[in-house]
């Protein structure tokens, strides 16, 4: 399987490991769906930019040899995962909020 493939099975099996962790933290103002939706778009886009920019990073700094190891990668897989997964269940704890018209 090539690195896009493997990536996107990872994020897939995330993502549906996600599903009963979302069921347990959402307010209970806000539809089970739509704080899964709102976890899954904050994360992946989280996690696609810090891992992109680390990936940039490190290649703009020719230091993307460093990517060849395993311990290397798990290391910037857990710094960009960590702060995604953050960032996502503070947004799906987020209370619904019905804004009345001015």
């Amino acid at each position: 399987m090539d690195n896009l493939g493997a990536m996107t099975t990872v994020m897939l099996l995330v993502m549906i490991a996600a599903v009963p962790y979302v069921w347990r933290i959402h307010h209970s103002s806000q539809k089970f769906l739509a704080a899964y939706l709102i976890f899954a778009v904050i994360f992946l886009t989280a996690f696609f930019a810090l891992f992109n920019g680390a990936l940039y990073l490190l290649t703009s700094l020719g230091r993307g040899d460093l990517l060849e190891q395993t311990v290397a990668l798990f290391f910037l897989l857990v710094v960009t995962l960590l702060p995604s997964f953050a960032l996502a269940t503070w947004q799906a704890r987020k209370p619904h909020v019905t804004r009345k018209p001015p």
